[in-house]
């Protein structure tokens, strides 16, 4: 019965995200330990950040690869209030999970789009998710003055973005 549930629930959940261009592919959220530790990586290497390749953005902002690890922290920043009830997340390299968000377009009308995926550390695949964006317009933008600091900003957002659904989705399962 429980399983019937929760199959009518991910139908629904998938059905909300295509409305918000997200897809959920796999959702076996209710194997994560609660209150274990995950490690967060973010992954641009596939991406277009501001119409460039990361080698290429690298060489415009020289600050990208000594500040990759703040962009990571903002995004973790942005998922941590919405998740903390039920895991801790930050960068712990030996934890049990790890979410690995893959980034595949950033900066373009101040979005960033891409994919995350919530791993264990046996290489099972407890949660996907596609074609996750911010691209609602922003309200309050700070000062922003290099396109480093914007990054930071976005990364924000999409790490609240994607704490909202995953909170979402592990507040049902665990009526």
């Amino acid at each position: 019965m429980k399983r019937l549930f929760v199959l009518g629930f991910i139908m629904m959940l998938v059905g909300v995200l295509n409305a918000q261009q997200a897809l959920v592919t796999i959702n076996k959220l209710d194997e994560i330990t609660i209150i274990s530790k995950m490690n967060l990586t973010m992954d641009f290497s596939k991406a277009k950040i501001y119409n460039l390749t990361e080698e290429e953005f690298s060489r415009y902002e020289v600050d990208w690869n000594k500040d990759r690890k703040s962009i990571v922290n903002s995004c973790i920043k942005g998922l941590k209030p919405h998740v903390k009830k039920y895991f801790r997340l930050g960068n712990y390299p030996d934890a049990p999970y790890t979410m690995a968000i893959t980034v595949t377009e950033l900066g373009r009308k101040e979005q960033i789009k891409g994919s995350v995926e919530i791993v264990s550390a046996n290489g099972t695949v407890l949660f996907h998710m596609d074609d996750v964006q911010t691209n609602d317009a922003i309200t309050q933008v700070p000062a922003l003055t290099t396109k480093l600091a914007m990054t930071k900003y976005l990364s924000l957002r999409m790490g609240r973005k994607i704490g909202k659904i995953i909170r979402d989705i592990l507040k049902k399962e665990s009526k």
